[in-house]
């Protein structure tokens, strides 16, 4: 019998998650640091919703006319390019360039990621596989975090520039010499591409919409502000930064190892509705987090904060892919994608215009956490039945 082709989705997350850790994790933290406002860092977070969903659309596209190599390579080559306008950020305008050019990686990374999670998913257990992956992206993300968060602080930019370029360097020719024996699913072959008809006329479970909507801005807000946050609470120190993320990750990779052993035996719907509870309060956490905390509250106050959040995304995470294996599932997976992505376009240009009119200080945002907060318990319309 034939040996069929091994699905390279952990391979492939690792590489990505350290690659991310070097610069990509610090870009928000970065551009305030250089002195970009947070309006603009607002715009750029705005500009890479647009740049994801134009990537989607390239991305189809070439998933049904290209091989997964080339699909692969040009979400490793993004990245780079990415990293090379860090050297001409003074050019008027191109803080804009930056933040479309990191939706089209980001799209190219997310949704490869997604699609070759689906496509492993054999034998239901999509909390357990879901488990094992954030724990790999964790330590992986984190060694990568480790050495970014070194040599960003001895403003080492061109070193990490030159070690992520020799990595992809090495990763390309190492596909073109040994091309990886994979090939897309059947079902993605055959799949329409997403029009705005197709999206008009999504329909799922009530309120399914309005999550994917909520999903995009609260991913963010969870990632690339809370970051700017921390950066405050670290003493605008990229090493600290680096040290509180990469030791709260420990802790929960160890943590995260049983859990995902019995996400799938238990009560699907109660552990949703409490992750969703946590969740909010997590934000509200945030509100509360402050630079002039004792070391004691600052430990305790993230891990609780990180623990709120990985813990959500985990049980999401099992329940969206559950969902899209019930129907059809790249349609499920492009529509979710759209609609998230179109929704961090609209929310964080919003953002930018309210900000503009703040003062220019990282204690303008606890704000938004409330907000946040509130949004989160939108999840709990995502029904399982």
């Amino acid at each position: 019998m034939k040996e069929l082709p091994r699905n390279p989705l952990f391979g492939f997350i690792a590489l990505h998650s350290f690659l991310m850790g070097l610069f990509p994790f610090f870009l928000p933290v970065y551009l305030w640091y250089t002195g970009f406002t947070l309006s603009m860092i607002s715009l750029v977070v705005a500009f890479t919703g647009l740049g994801f969903l134009v990537s989607l659309w390239g991305w189809e596209h070439a998933s049904q006319k290209r091989r997964f190599s080339t699909v692969l390579l040009a979400s490793f080559w993004l990245e780079i390019g990415v990293l090379s306008l860090i050297f001409i950020l003074d050019i008027s305008g191109i803080f804009l360039v930056l933040g479309f050019l990191q939706g089209l990686y980001n799209g190219f990374f997310w949704t490869t990621q997604r699609v070759l999670f689906v496509d492993s998913l054999k034998d239901g257990v999509s909390g357990k596989k879901f488990g094992n992956i954030q724990i790999l992206s964790f330590l992986v993300l984190k060694l990568g975090l480790f050495m970014g968060a070194f040599f960003m602080d001895q403003g080492g930019f061109l070193f990490i520039y030159l070690g992520s370029l020799l990595l992809v360097l090495a990763v390309t020719i190492y596909h073109l010499c040994h091309p990886v024996q994979y090939d897309w699913p059947a079902s993605l072959k055959t799949h329409k591409v997403t029009t705005l008809k197709s999206l008009w006329h999504f329909r799922d479970r009530p309120y399914t919409r309005l999550v994917f909507c909520i999903d995009g801005p609260l991913l963010f807000t969870e990632g690339a502000i809370w970051t700017l946050t921390l950066f405050t609470i670290s003493q605008e120190s990229f090493l600290t930064l680096g040290y509180w993320v990469i030791g709260i990750a420990l802790l929960f990779s160890l943590a995260f190892w049983f859990i995902k052993e019995s996400i799938d035996k238990v009560s699907v719907q109660k552990v949703f509705v409490v992750s969703v509870i946590i969740y909010s309060m997590g934000f509200l956490g945030r509100f509360f987090m402050e630079a002039s905390q004792t070391l004691p509250q600052t430990f305790w106050g993230l891990l609780a904060i990180g623990f709120a959040t990985s813990f959500f995304r985990l049980t999401f995470n099992k329940r969206f892919f559950d969902r899209a294996l019930e129907v059809a599932t790249h349609p499920y997976l492009f529509s979710k994608s759209y609609y998230s992505q179109f929704s961090i376009f609209i929310f964080f240009s919003l953002l930018s215009l309210y900000l503009s009119f703040r003062p220019n200080t990282i204690e303008t945002l606890p704000p938004l956490y409330i907000l946040s907060g509130i949004m989160a318990l939108g999840y709990l319309g995502y029904k399982k039945r």
